[in-house]
């Protein structure tokens, strides 16, 4: 073909492509405007065919058919962008066809690709819809080396932006229920939909994040971590984001009942007394009446209520508020978790030398069925690894380091990612160290008192939070 014959012939592909995907998110296969569509595809795919193949490219934002770039017109550039904007959507850089590709196949393949759901995995589950299709092969879009920092990059200072935006909401909104003034719950929501898809995009990172304390700001700080960690094990446990959202709720407001609570009784150092423990025990219910009194179960789930209601009671009925020693229900377990385990590892006025996330994960451990509900405590251990995201650790090569995420596979526990930290700098590291891709492992846990080492210093830095 002449250079002029073969962009239009392509162009005319594209256009006939576009359109027909478009007629696919409207009518269903049977429907005859679709139908005459597949023809218009089919007719355009034989016309341009070379030897039976024919590859439809991706490149940037430049379409290329059978290496032959095409040059978008006035006429064609709307549905040029709009098939390059779905093909990066769905994560294909390339299609290829085997010709002769009957009607029905080509309907089949622009009707699933139309309608399937755009998420991380979307390529694997077009494969998947596809894979009997024999006259169509998909080429994956793989992210180049700085899109895929930029991307990570931006997820990071998400994650940063909504982590603070966290606690800011939780000072603004204790100050105004303390003041009697109504306040908006249904930012919370907006705050937890952020956090479920900053974890589902990097898990890692956000748990990193809540092991930087706030000595002074222990409640909202707490909250705002229980609410992180107890989102990480309802994805764990496949739950949909509407599940997600309330459980999120659940455990954000989960101590919303203390701010009736005097300071005084908070922060003391010494045990309470039994009118003190009273006071403290009176929190679940009367966080339960502050959310409804503010809107009602409209804005708060029944669901997440009832989390706030029984997240002191242990997986045996023990506990309070006493409820006719019922087990409580999922959300309750899975606070009682993540709240124990994130209370136990930081500083407080009555616990000056905090557990390290291994020695809390151990004493946590040995409560399970009684305490803890065994199934999701393993399933928390099993997030959050033997040696835990912040984890101060002693390695086989005499270095010392902090763990950085954790392996997906259980049994190479002792080999996660490490920083291997400096201890004359504070919060300064000298390298970040893969264990798998080494002979080093983990000997042992070290509490970060006993080497004068913040590793919450670490993650600050490295998160922007502080400058170095």
């Amino acid at each position: 073909m002449e250079e002029m014959t073969v962009n239009l012939a392509g162009e005319n592909l594209v256009i006939s492509i576009a359109i027909l995907i478009r007629t696919a998110q409207i009518y269903e296969k049977n429907n005859a405007t679709f139908i005459h569509q597949i023809k218009r595809v089919e007719n355009a795919l034989q016309y341009i065919s070379q030897n039976g193949i024919i590859d439809i490219e991706l490149k940037g934002n430049h379409i290329f058919i059978n290496q032959e770039r095409i040059k978008a017109t006035i006429s064609s550039i709307a549905m040029y962008q709009y098939l390059t904007s779905m093909m990066k959507g769905k994560k294909v850089r390339g299609i290829i066809f085997h010709m002769p590709c009957e009607t029905f196949a080509l309907g089949e393949i622009f009707y699933i690709f139309s309608r399937i759901k755009d998420d991380k995995n979307v390529f694997y589950h077009l494969e998947d819809a596809t894979q009997k299709i024999e006259c169509i092969e998909w080429i994956e879009l793989e992210e180049g080396e700085e899109e895929k920092a930029q991307r990570e990059e931006d997820a990071k200072k998400m994650a940063i932006r909504t982590f603070i935006m966290g606690i800011q909401y939780l000072k603004e909104t204790t100050e105004s229920m303390l003041k009697m003034r109504k306040t908006n719950l249904r930012k919370a929501r907006g705050i937890v939909r952020r956090f479920i898809e900053l974890i589902l995009s990097d898990n890692a990172y956000l748990i990193g994040l809540t092991t930087i304390k706030n000595y002074e700001n222990y409640t909202l700080n707490h909250s705002i971590n229980v609410c992180i960690l107890s989102l990480s094990m309802g994805v764990r446990l496949g739950m949909g984001r509407k599940g997600l959202l309330n459980l999120g709720i659940s455990a954000l407001f989960h101590d919303i009942g203390k701010i009736e609570v005097p300071q005084f009784i908070l922060l003391k150092p010494t045990p309470l007394t039994d009118e003190e423990m009273a006071m403290i025990k009176k929190h679940p219910y009367r966080g339960v009446e502050i959310l409804l009194e503010e809107k009602g179960l409209w804005a708060i789930p029944g669901s997440a209520i009832q989390g706030v209601l029984e997240h002191h009671i242990k997986y045996d009925g023990t506990g309070y508020p006493e409820i006719s020693g019922k087990r409580p229900c999922l959300f309750a377990r899975i606070i009682k978790i993540t709240d124990a385990y994130d209370a136990s590892t930081t500083v407080r006025f009555y616990q000056k030398v905090p557990s390290t996330p291994y020695e809390a994960i151990n004493i946590m451990w040995q409560k399970a069925g009684r305490d803890f509900d065994p199934i999701l405590l393993r399933i928390f251990v099993n997030m959050v690894g033997v040696y835990p995201i912040g984890s101060i650790v002693e390695i086989s090569s005499g270095d010392i380091g902090i763990v950085l995420d954790t392996p997906e596979n259980p049994e190479l526990y002792r080999k996660p990612r490490v920083a291997i930290i400096s201890l004359t700098t504070p919060g300064s590291i000298f390298n970040i160290k893969d264990l798998k891709e080494t002979d080093d492992f983990i000997m042992k846990a070290i509490n970060p008192a006993d080497i004068d080492f913040d590793p919450s210093l670490y993650f600050a830095r490295v998160t922007g939070l502080v400058e170095d």
